[in-house]
């Protein structure tokens, strides 16, 4: 199965991604997009977006970095950093890139951008290999 059919499958099985419209963009041998659009019912008191759905967006990519690589993993570890709000209608894209491999553990750098590609979020999340490819 390619990867894309692999991340596709398995993301059409996630509720919560597809609660949020998180959806692919693309994937190749080094690095994953995955994308989503900021709706009303994601913003917070101060109308932008919560930045837990951005995390959320930030943390579906670093798991499906790990499904590109055929593991089954979990966050261990994230740290977001908040460069900048997104905004009610915004279109999210997230790169995600897997930064080192070692038995178990991945770690993975995640970079959050709008639809003008300026920055909004930078995460750095570790996972844990709780299955390999059979």
């Amino acid at each position: 199965m390619q990867i894309e059919q692999k991340i596709n499958q398995v993301l059409s099985q996630d509720s919560a991604s597809k609660m949020l419209g998180i959806h692919l963009i693309k994937v190749d041998e080094s690095s994953i997009e995955m994308g989503m659009q900021v709706t009303a019912s994601m913003t917070n008191g101060y109308d932008i977006c919560h930045g837990g759905i951005i995390f959320s967006l930030a943390d579906t990519t670093l798991a499906f970095a790990c499904v590109a690589l055929g593991a089954t993993a979990l966050t261990q570890s994230a740290q977001i950093d908040y460069v900048s709000s997104a905004q009610l209608g915004d279109k999210l894209r997230a790169v995600g890139k897997v930064i080192n491999r070692r038995k178990r553990n991945i770690c993975c750098d995640i970079e959050v951008y709008n639809q003008q590609d300026a920055l909004i979020a930078l995460v750095r999340g570790r996972q844990l290999v709780v299955a390999e490819p059979s």
